[in-house]
């Protein structure tokens, strides 16, 4: 049972101060926590020769490349993201080993520098050859080496497959 209670410590006067705790009426049920994310570590096969370098500072700016499928990839980052000029690349990513997708779509981005942390919020837009539904779009993000592989959210509202990125 859950009893809940408010101005305990009678803080403010009241007319009536034995109102202030009421018992619920109904078993409560307090299951334990999920159980922690088991991330998987895969193995990315990148595209270096489509990597995109470039210095962005505090201005923003956007990088593109595209990979060896036509899937084009545009990372833009917004004015005041960074806080000084920083050297931010985007490479391709062929296959990842250890993650099978039984022959489902595969369009992946290595972001660098890893480790890097944005002030603002930028945006990865990807664009595979042929039209994805973003409902039936699967994001996921991990580090550069591939490890720490999880699911990471698009964003809903946008058009296509748009995913919000706060750190490299």
């Amino acid at each position: 049972f859950l009893i809940a209670c408010a101005d305990d410590t009678r803080a403010v006067a009241e007319t009536q101060e034995d109102n202030n705790c009421r018992a619920g009426s109904n078993k409560l049920l307090v299951a334990p926590p999920d159980p922690p994310p088991d991330p998987l570590d895969v193995s990315p096969q990148l595209q270096p020769a489509r990597t995109r370098t470039d210095v962005v500072g505090r201005a923003g700016g956007t990088l593109r490349t595209t990979a060896a499928d036509g899937t084009a990839f545009s990372l833009a980052i917004p004015k005041g993201a960074l806080l000084e000029d920083t050297l931010i690349s985007l490479t391709p990513v062929a296959s990842l080993g250890g993650l099978d997708l039984a022959g489902d779509y595969l369009g992946a981005v290595r972001l660098q520098p890893e480790g890097l942390m944005l002030v603002k919020m930028a945006t990865l837009t990807v664009e595979p050859p042929q039209p994805l539904p973003q409902d039936q779009a699967i994001t996921f993000a991990s580090s550069s080496t591939g490890g720490q592989l999880h699911l990471h959210p698009s964003d809903p509202d946008a058009p296509g497959v748009v995913i919000p990125v706060s750190h490299f």
